[in-house]
């Protein structure tokens, strides 16, 4: 019975995450940018959101959930810290984000360390341990593509759905 428990637990672990990051989601497009405020603002909290939820959830199922929350919030806020300062550089947050440069630099150091920060805060392996950094990555790229089928799916059955009705 414990198992079960513990699965179901570690189920509306994700679920309670997944709301939060549609929360945020949710507040970045649609209400935030009707408040008159400071793009850079925007920027820092949309990178925020981005660093911090997406690699969690692909961390919580290797990582016990106080460990994949306390490595991101680390990875997350220098992540926010750096793209807010560098979009400084520019006039504007727009002129920042059309050279496109920035978006592939933050795609890389959200994903990059996912596998390092995994193989760190597992039990007995250390990040340098070459085995549990292969099975660490491996694992995020099966759980990522099985996550992005299933989302695929998902939404092309909605579509589908909207089309025919």
């Amino acid at each position: 019975m414990s198992d079960v428990s513990s699965v179901a637990r570690g189920r509306g672990i994700l679920a309670l995450i997944g709301a939060l990051a549609g929360v945020a989601l949710w507040a970045l497009i649609d209400v935030l940018p009707e408040l008159p405020q400071n793009d850079r603002l925007i920027l820092a909290l949309a990178t925020a959101a981005a660093a911090f939820f997406a690699p969690l959830l692909v961390m919580i199922g290797p990582l016990p959930a106080p460990r994949a929350v306390l490595g991101e919030a680390g990875m997350a806020a220098p992540l926010t810290l750096l793209m807010t300062t560098a979009s400084l550089r520019f006039d504007t947050v727009e002129g920042f984000a059309e050279t496109g440069h920035p978006l592939v630099a933050l795609f890389l150091a959200i994903a990059v360390p996912v596998p390092f920060l995994i193989a760190g805060l597992g039990a007995p392996a250390r990040w340098w341990d070459y085995a549990a950094l292969f099975t660490a990555a491996w694992n995020v790229l099966v759980r990522a593509t099985a996550a992005l089928i299933f989302v695929g799916v998902f939404w092309a059955l909605v579509y589908l759905s909207d089309t025919l009705l």
